[in-house]
């Protein structure tokens, strides 16, 4: 009994200077045992050869649909992820990374739940390499089903924890929301799942991994790694103040989600850099809508880190 094929895939890729990584990522697409799936690629402005490289696989299968990021839109991956999405024709969306890899069955078994259970949102486990994907140094152990029905906050706790290409979205579920913020350089995607776990999507699980997500020193995440506590603080805090006003204007702003952000911001104050960005927003944001500590507190937090 042959494959069938039952709606239309948008796989969107945002690429930078990925001339070497690109083929076997496109490869991955191509070996796809579904095949209904256009797959659009944003250039980011590469320096290298990655444009002639995808218009390459462009040019030999029409589904590829390659494009330039347009000048007048804000440099980046989520810039790029944004436009492809209104370039999309599919039924579902599949933010996919220009160096991760699919196992041959990744969009089929998506699918299929996705149709079966009618789900808004089906996620899969992953696995990662480096270099060579014969070589697995790390399969996903945590879970990906949520604790509690708090969704969004079990997600930004980490309590269960997923990662843009693992999740296959319904396109009509993602209409109206802000998608991936274009000002963040981290946690764009974190923001972006939680203000969508906040309307309560029905969402599938699929135990298996079928995702290849690629370790390397190159990669945003790579270079978040090397940084110190206090650095990634700093980088985190923004998002991190978007994340929280999503918490309070929704119904789930309970008490474990206050205790957690009190403790974060509390560290972040006595971390980032007095008068650094970071320092400046997280002390207006807590000081205007007195949030966790009196101003009092605040006040005196603020002394002592600029007379310590």
């Amino acid at each position: 009994m042959g494959i069938v094929e039952k709606g239309l895939v948008s796989i969107i890729i945002p690429v930078f200077n990925r001339e070497t990584l690109l083929p076997e990522t496109l490869d991955s697409i191509l070996e796809q045992t579904y095949g209904q799936w256009e797959c659009i690629i944003v250039d980011d402005g590469s320096t290298d050869t990655s444009l002639e490289v995808a218009r390459r696989y462009a040019s030999k299968d029409s589904r590829f649909k390659v494009h330039q990021r347009p000048w007048y839109k804000r440099k980046g991956a989520n810039s790029c992820r944004n436009y492809g999405f209104k370039l999309s024709n599919g039924e579902f969306i599949q933010w996919f990374d220009s160096d991760d890899l699919m196992c041959f069955d990744f969009l089929q078994k998506k699918i299929n739940i996705l149709y079966d259970f009618q789900f808004d949102v089906v996620v899969c486990k992953a696995s990662f390499f480096k270099d060579d994907k014969s070589t697995i140094f790390h399969d996903q152990r945590k879970t990906i089903t949520p604790l509690t029905n708090n969704l969004a906050f079990d997600f930004f706790a980490n309590n269960f924890w997923f990662g843009t290409p693992q999740a296959i979205i319904r396109k009509e579920f993602l209409i109206g929301f802000n998608l991936f913020n274009e000002t963040l350089t981290r946690n764009q995607e974190t923001v972006l799942f939680v203000e969508l776990l906040l309307k309560k999507p029905s969402i599938g699980y699929i135990d298996d991994s079928l995702l290849l997500i690629r370790k390397h020193n190159d990669s945003i995440g790579g270079h978040y790694m090397k940084k110190s506590s206090r650095e990634k603080i700093e980088i985190d805090v923004v998002a991190f103040l978007i994340i929280h006003k999503l918490f309070l204007n929704s119904n789930f702003y309970h008490d474990n989600v206050k205790i957690h952000f009190k403790l974060y911001f509390y560290l972040a104050l006595n971390k980032c850099r007095v008068f650094s960005k970071s320092f400046v927003l997280l002390f207006l944001y807590l000081f205007q809508n007195s949030l966790y500590f009196n101003r009092y507190i605040l006040i005196n937090i603020l002394l002592k880190r600029i007379f310590n």
